[in-house]
């Protein structure tokens, strides 16, 4: 069902994946064909840390828009190697 694939790509978006969560499940029960809701479904369940889970749909739905949503943005720099804690004088 479209509606609750789009509700869920809206809350996908705003960093509310647990409620996108829902949303995805949903919509994969309404309609267990719709590629598009499993492969967001199992990038929720990536930024989740339910790896395990969110693999398993991305395998299911396949290369699509959603097979780079799981990239992980590279860490910022620790503080201990950010530069020197104090200006010189």
């Amino acid at each position: 069902m479209p509606a609750l694939r789009e509700m869920g790509a809206n809350l996908f978006q705003q960093g509310n994946y647990e409620l996108a969560r829902r949303f995805y499940i949903r919509a994969v029960e309404a309609d267990p064909t719709d590629k598009m809701s499993q492969g967001y479904l199992g990038c929720t369940l990536m930024r989740l840390n339910q790896t395990a889970s969110g693999k398993t749909f991305l395998d299911r739905a396949g290369p699509g828009p959603w097979s780079n949503c799981t990239a992980v943005a590279p860490a910022p720099p620790s503080p201990s190697t950010s530069g020197p804690k104090s200006v010189p004088r």
